[in-house]
């Protein structure tokens, strides 16, 4: 479950990677387009590891560390 909803989260971000980070932009981060390309690369990698259970307590780590990022 998890799995397929980062994999469509970063489908749509980096179908969309232009209006993501000016998103981020908006939001005063760092390096906008640079962070909006590692948040979607992200979800869709750390995605369809979780979604074929390949790797999963590994990939995620950087998936709380994104989601608690957009949290905060």
């Amino acid at each position: 479950y998890w799995g397929w909803l980062f994999l469509a989260a970063g489908w749509e971000k980096l179908n969309n990677i232009s209006q993501f980070a000016q998103l981020l932009e908006n939001y005063h981060f760092y390096a906008p387009h640079f962070m909006a390309y590692v948040a979607a690369i992200t979800e869709f990698v750390g995605g369809f590891c979780l979604l074929v259970g390949f790797a999963s307590r590994l990939v995620a780590i950087p998936l709380i560390i994104t989601m608690l990022t957009a949290y905060f």
